[in-house]
């Protein structure tokens, strides 16, 4: 083989080489989902503006489960809660809970039916009585198909304290304890 062939096979090959190894390369990085937090305003079933948050955590469904399933770590998510205390059991996997939180608007102390489903990753609550006029919101956890390894989140929120108070300030107030919420609960996942 002369030289000008053995030139040609060596850079046929090494091009080809290039291409599988950025291909790779490209496929490890677009693997990892983008850590910013998608927050939109919404309303729920009963017609009240709150937040949905859909953001990643790096682990499995059970991994961060174990930090919001219950609520002994609610206080490490959200600085506001100061104390949650059980009331009454109301049925399978449904607890009515007091909850107190420490807010700019305020304390806060009211009740809340918490349901959770273990096999489905997901809670929902809802205020029964006592401050605000409603307090209600979720959690749903699944592993992401498009980033193994990931669990695709979504935390809502919806909030209403009454016409004295602008809506302005509750909403503004739900996205600034999601956008915190969100990197103490992956710290947490992480063993941080």
């Amino acid at each position: 083989m002369n030289t000008a062939k053995r030139i040609l096979v060596v850079l046929f090959f090494s091009m080809a080489l290039s291409i599988f190894c950025f291909g790779n390369f490209i496929s490890v990085f677009s693997a990892e989902p983008p850590q910013t937090l998608d927050m939109k305003e919404v309303k729920n079933e009963d017609g009240i503006k709150g937040v949905t948050v859909n953001f990643f955590v790096k682990g499995k469904p059970e991994d961060v489960w174990k930090w919001i399933g219950g609520v002994e770590h609610l206080g490490k998510l959200f600085p506001a809660v100061k104390k949650v205390v059980k009331v009454k059991d109301v049925e399978a996997n449904t607890i009515l809970w007091n909850y107190t939180l420490k807010t700019s608007l305020g304390t806060k102390v009211f009740n809340v039916k918490r349901a959770v489903d273990e096999k489905s990753f997901s809670v929902k609550w809802k205020r029964t009585d006592g401050d605000m006029n409603y307090y209600g919101g979720s959690w749903k956890l699944i592993s992401s198909e498009k980033y193994p390894g990931w669990v695709d989140c979504t935390y809502s929120n919806f909030v209403d304290v009454g016409s004295l108070i602008p809506y302005f300030l509750v909403i503004s107030t739900s996205k600034e304890n999601a956008e915190a919420m969100v990197p103490s609960l992956r710290k947490m996942v992480a063993g941080n």
